[in-house]
C-alpha cells in the first residue's frame, strides 16, 4: 500500500495549485446537500402555514440545487485538466524509463509490448483515479460528520439505528475487498493478454498468412476472449452485488425511519420535515 500512497502523494503535488483549487471546488459539491436537507425540512414543516414563506423556501431549495449543479460543472471542467496532466506525466515517466534506462528495454516490459499498452492505459488510469478520489473521500467525510450531527440533534435513537446498516455494509465491503480485488486482477491480466495477442497477430501477419494459419490464429484469439469474458463477468457480478447490497441500505434505512418515527410523529416529537431531512441525508450518504 505504501508505494500506492507515495504515487498518489506525488501526483497530488506535481501541480499542487491546480489540485488544491480543484479540491476546493469539489468539496462544496459534497457539502451543499446539507443545506438542501435543512431547507427541505423547513418546507415540509411549513406546509399549511404562510404560502408566501413556503414559496420563498421552495425558491431557496431550487437555488441551492442550481448552485450545486453549477459547482459540479465548474469543478469537472477545471479538474479534467489536472487528471489529463497527471495521467500524461505517469505515462511519459514510464516510457522514459523503458527507453532510457540501462539494459535491454524488453527486460523492463511486463511480458509483451501489447500488454504494456494495456498497462499504460489501465494502470495509469487507476493510479490517477485513486488520487482524484481522495478529494471525494474528504468531502464525503465532512458531509457524513455534519449530517450525522444534525440528525442526532433531531433524534439520536433513529440516527443510531440508521448508522448500524452503514457499519454492516462497511464491514461487508472490507471482507469482500480481497475477493473483488482478486477477480479484478484476473480480469485485468486476461484483458492484457488479449491486447498482447492482438499485437502479436499484427506483428506476425506475414508469417501467419505464409503458414496458412489464419483460422488457428483466430481460434486462439477467440479462446483468449472467452477466458477474458468469463473473468470480466465474474468481476462485474461481484462488484454489482456489492453495489446492490450497498444501495439496498437506502431502502432499509428509510424503512427504519418510518418504523421508528411513527410513534414519535404521533406524539409530535418527530415532524414531517424531520422525516424529509433524514431521507435526504440518507440518500446522499449512500450515493457517496
Amino acid at each position: 500500500m505504501k508505494p500506492v500512497m507515495l504515487v498518489a502523494t506525488r501526483l497530488a503535488t506535481f501541480d499542487f495549485r491546480r489540485y488544491l483549487i480543484g479540491a476546493l471546488l469539489w468539496l462544496p459539491v459534497h457539502v451543499i446537500p446539507l443545506a438542501s436537507g435543512l431547507v427541505l425540512q423547513r418546507i415540509f414543516d411549513g406546509l399549511g402555514g404562510d404560502p408566501g414563506w413556503a414559496l420563498w423556501l421552495c425558491a431557496a431549495f431550487v437555488g441551492v440545487e442550481v448552485a450545486r449543479g453549477l459547482m459540479i460543472v465548474i469543478a469537472w471542467t477545471y479538474g479534467v485538466y489536472w487528471w489529463a496532466a497527471a495521467a500524461t506525466l505517469l505515462r511519459a515517466n514510464a516510457l522514459r524509463s523503458i527507453l532510457t534506462a540501462r539494459g535491454p528495454a524488453a527486460a523492463r516490459l511486463p511480458h509483451s509490448p501489447g500488454e504494456s499498452v494495456a498497462r499504460l492505459r489501465d494502470d495509469v488510469a487507476d493510479a490517477v483515479d485513486f488520487t482524484d478520489e481522495s478529494v471525494s473521500l474528504a468531502g464525503t467525510t465532512l458531509f457524513a460528520a455534519a449530517a450525522l450531527t444534525i440528525m442526532a440533534s433531531v433524534d439520536p435513537v433513529i440516527t443510531l439505528a440508521l448508522v448500524l446498516p452503514m457499519v454492516a455494509i462497511g464491514v461487508l465491503s472490507r471482507l469482500m475487498r480481497q475477493t473483488i480485488g482478486r477477480l479484478h486482477r484476473r480480469a485485468r491480466t486476461l484483458g492484457a493478454a488479449v491486447t498482447s495477442y492482438v499485437g502479436e497477430i499484427f506483428g506476425g501477419v506475414l508469417a501467419i498468412k505464409t503458414a496458412g494459419a489464419e483460422e488457428a490464429a483466430l481460434e486462439r484469439l477467440r479462446e483468449h476472449n472467452r477466458r477474458r469474458r468469463a473473468a470480466a463477468v465474474k468481476d462485474r457480478l461481484a462488484t454489482d452485488l456489492l453495489d446492490a447490497t450497498t444501495g439496498a441500505t437506502v431502502e432499509l434505512s428509510i424503512g427504519l425511519i418510518l418504523l421508528l418515527a411513527a410513534p414519535a410523529m404521533r406524539g409530535g416529537e418527530f415532524t414531517v420535515g424531520d422525516l424529509a431531512l433524514f431521507t435526504s441525508y440518507i440518500g446522499c450518504l449512500d450515493v457517496k
